[in-house]
């Protein structure tokens, strides 16, 4: 049996900067680190047929027949049947932390290891993205194939030409005090990424001046994190989550609205939600002395503290 480990993934700047319709035409940037939550993916040759096991279960006689769009084609890809395949999550799906992608990566990884072939980076990414966006029609952008396989805390650039990931050169007292600032609030709510982004795409033309603003928000960030001005970062991820949510109508509504206002009058010092918006995880910049008490404030809903990843997508022996 092969198993992939893949860390999902979090953003803190430049969402929106990672579609096509953007950097074929300007720069894109976005700043996102991986997380200690995983997406694994188990795959062994079966005697006969498909196996398939994630939320749902599925047997089929030939790829053709798989309900579940990446698997589909996937195996489409690599001409493949007969294989019995298992997914397993830390955090459920449409959260906003990257799982499909990270899933992608996975099945990828544990198809190149069976075939005997490459584990380069570069080469998964590319085919990750081609699957999910091309073939698949997902509409999402390209960061989270990229964040979720090389993992660690990143600058990832988005030109016409090329996709550069550049490993961004913290401190690690400044990183691990910045660890402590954070957590995610699980607002309860999944939703589909694809759906919402889809409609913040019919008006790409004009959230082009939007997305801009966002992106001079990544510089800054960067700025503020290495020099430890940790409430300054607060103040930015409030900037782009006000940004973000003139993209599309759908990306809030007055129930997260709420919760946001909720979260900065209990002393967090910066929101926003993760993914496409519209559900999923909040995720919060705090002092660090504060945020059991602001906690405490928010009963009914779960919240997450993590630890930062820096190894990224990898095999794992058992």
């Amino acid at each position: 049996m092969i198993i992939c480990k893949t860390p999902l993934r979090i953003s803190f700047m430049g969402g929106g900067t990672d579609f096509s319709e953007f950097f074929n035409h300007h720069e894109g940037k976005v700043i996102s680190t991986t997380i200690n939550k995983y997406m694994y993916v188990c795959l062994k040759e079966s005697y006969k047929e498909i196996f398939l096991k994630y939320s749902k279960y599925e047997n089929q006689k030939h790829y053709k027949y798989i309900k579940h769009p990446i698997v589909r084609e996937t195996l489409k890809y690599y001409n493949l049947n007969n294989i019995d395949i298992g997914s397993f999550c830390d955090i459920p799906s449409g959260t906003g932390l990257g799982s499909s992608s990270a899933f992608t990566l996975s099945l990828i990884s544990t198809i190149q290891k069976l075939r005997g072939k490459s584990l380069n980076r570069k080469i998964i990414c590319n085919l990750a993205s081609e699957i999910e966006i091309n073939k698949v029609k997902s509409n999402i952008g390209y960061q989270d194939q990229y964040a979720c396989c090389y993992g660690g805390f990143n600058e990832i650039i988005f030109n016409k030409k090329k996709i550069q990931v550049n490993k961004i050169e913290i401190n690690k007292t400044i990183l691990s005090n910045f660890n402590d600032h954070l957590f995610l609030l699980d607002t309860n709510i999944t939703r589909s990424a694809s759906a919402i982004l889809n409609h913040q795409q019919k008006g790409s033309k004009q959230n082009i001046p939007r997305l801009l603003e966002i992106l001079k928000l990544c510089d800054e960030f960067a700025i503020s994190l290495k020099g430890s001005k940790f409430k300054q970062c607060g103040l930015l991820l409030n900037e782009n989550w006000k940004i973000k949510k003139s993209l599309s109508n759908k990306v809030s509504n007055q129930n997260l609205n709420q919760i946001y206002k909720d979260l900065i009058k209990n002393g967090v010092y910066g929101a926003k939600i993760l993914g496409a918006g519209a559900g999923g995880f909040f995720l919060c910049i705090a002092d660090p002395a504060k945020i059991k008490n602001i906690i405490t404030k928010f009963k009914k809903f779960k919240v997450l503290k993590f630890k930062f990843d820096n190894q990224g997508s990898r095999l794992i022996n058992f």
